[in-house]
C-alpha cells in the first residue's frame, strides 16, 4: 500500500514539473508576441506620423 501511495505522489511530481515548464514556455512565447505587436504599432504610428499612411 505505501509503495502504490509513493508511485502515485512520485507521478503526480513528474506531471507537475512537465506542466510547469510547458507554462513557462507558453507565457514565454505569449510575451514575444505582445513584444512584437508593440513594436510594430509603433512603427506604425511613427510611419503615420511622419506624412501618412504607406500602402
Amino acid at each position: 500500500m505505501n509503495k502504490s501511495i509513493r508511485h502515485v505522489s512520485d507521478t503526480v511530481s513528474t506531471q507537475v514539473v512537465k506542466q510547469s515548464d510547458q507554462i513557462a514556455k507558453a507565457v514565454q512565447w505569449g510575451n514575444v508576441a505582445i513584444d512584437l505587436y508593440s513594436k510594430f504599432k509603433q512603427k506604425k504610428e511613427a510611419s503615420e506620423t511622419e506624412g501618412g499612411e504607406r500602402r
